[in-house]
Formats: structure tokens, C-alpha cells, sequence
């Protein structure tokens, strides 16, 4: 079992900020703006329209096209970090996962739910546990119930790892946040793409396993991003290769 570099994680995450910091913002600034603009419609039906009816259609019409929309978000991470052209129609189009994205997040929802009711304790664990669910579904094309189960899986023996990168990330989000502010949507692409590597450093450290042990064919590789030093420099430079 491959021991998580946090540290690691995050070199990559800047340098791929670095990379791409003008197109990451373009992305977060629609995927924002979207938000933004719907939760006015809500505003507007509650406070000037005096219409309840309306505003519950609209919060629904929000909750779903930010699933939409935040499929299309890791989508568009995940290729960037792949080293393939992405594409700011992604946030829009990632529609064919759409059913089993929805109900993948219902069950880690109510999972975690259920798990902060009893002690909280359980509730962090599962969230550790299952985080990947998500991502399993949009990278890998998985069944609600295979990505959770898989990510179950993955996470076995990462979980204090995963949870000491959860305060990493939020480190660095603090520091964004005190850069007069303004650092704080730089930060948080860092913290999306370090999260990408850690997702994938545990993806292909798990298939490996399995097929060593023969418990199932070679996954599909992918290329990782990896960090290397400038021979002339000294200076941490991001590489992205096949497996």
C-alpha cells in the first residue's frame, strides 16, 4: 500500500494551477455565477412575488443543476489533470452519468447523515470513507453502489492520511483567504487538483493490488501528474505520463 504524500499533493495542485489559473477561474466564476443567479430567482419569488409555490419549484431547479454543474466541475479537473483538452461546455454536458451521480450522492449523503447522528465520530469516518464515490462514477463510469462500495475499498488503511489532508487543505485555504482575499479561488483550485492526486494516487495503487493478486484484468491506465525537479533550476516542475 503506497504510503500518501500530502505534501506532493499540493506541489502538484500549484503547479497545475500555475498552468492553468486563467481557465480554473473562467470555470469556478460560471459555476458560481450560475449559483448565484438562481439563488436570486429564489430571493425574488420569496420577497417580491410572495409566491411559495414558485420558490420551492426554483430550489429544486437549483439543487438539480448543481449536480449538473458539479459533475461537469470534476469532469473538467480530471481532464486537465489527465493532460486532455477540457472544456467549459463539460459543465453543461456531463449529463449521461446524470441519474447515477444523483443517486451516488443521495446514499453518501444519507450515509454521512446517519453516521454524524450517532456520535459524529461515525460520520467522519464514513465521509473518508466513501469520498471518492463520486469521483468513481464521473471518472470511471460506475454504478451508485459499485463506486461507493469501491471507494470503501480504496480507502482501506488511507483513512488517517485522507483525514490529515483534509487539514491540509484547509490550511491552505486559510492562507488563501489571507491573502487580502483574493488568494482564496487560487487556493481552492490548488486544493482541487491536490485532491485529484490523491484520488488517483489510491485508484491506481488499489487496481495494482488487485491485479497483482489476480483478483480481476488490468484497469484501463491513465496518466499521472508527477513533480520533478529542474535540472538547471532547481525548481519543482509538474510532468504528466501514462502509468
Amino acid at each position: 500500500m503506497q504510503i500518501l504524500q500530502k505534501k506532493e499533493a499540493v506541489k502538484v495542485g500549484w503547479e497545475l494551477t500555475k498552468k492553468h489559473l486563467g481557465f480554473a477561474i473562467i470555470v469556478y466564476a460560471i459555476y458560481i455565477g450560475v449559483t448565484i443567479g438562481i439563488s436570486a430567482l429564489q430571493i425574488t419569488a420569496e420577497r417580491f412575488m410572495s409566491n411559495s409555490i414558485l420558490s420551492f419549484n426554483i430550489t429544486i431547479l437549483e439543487y438539480l443543476v448543481m449536480i449538473l454543474l458539479g459533475m461537469g466541475f470534476i469532469k473538467i479537473f480530471l481532464d486537465i489533470y489527465d493532460g486532455k483538452k477540457a472544456e467549459i461546455s463539460t459543465l453543461f454536458t456531463t449529463y449521461e452519468q446524470y441519474f447515477g451521480f444523483f443517486i451516488c450522492y443521495l446514499l453518501v449523503t444519507l450515509i454521512v447523515a446517519a453516521g454524524i447522528i450517532l456520535l459524529i465520530v461515525p460520520g467522519i469516518i464514513w465521509a473518508l470513507k466513501y469520498q471518492f464515490a463520486l469521483y468513481l462514477v464521473i471518472d470511471r463510469k460506475m454504478k451508485p453502489i459499485d463506486a461507493i462500495k469501491m471507494s470503501g475499498k480504496m480507502t482501506q488503511g488511507h483513512k488517517v492520511n485522507l483525514f490529515l489532508f483534509w487539514w491540509v487543505v484547509l490550511g491552505v485555504c486559510i492562507l488563501g483567504f489571507l491573502c487580502c482575499c483574493v488568494g482564496i479561488i487560487p487556493a481552492a483550485i490548488v486544493t482541487v487538483f491536490a485532491y485529484i492526486h490523491i484520488y488517483r494516487t489510491i485508484l491506481l495503487d488499489y487496481e495494482k493490488g488487485q491485479s497483482s493478486s489476480g483478483n480481476g484484468p488490468i484497469p484501463e491506465t491513465r496518466p499521472t501528474t508527477e513533480v520533478k525537479q529542474d535540472e538547471n533550476m532547481g525548481n519543482p516542475i509538474s510532468e504528466t505520463k501514462p502509468e
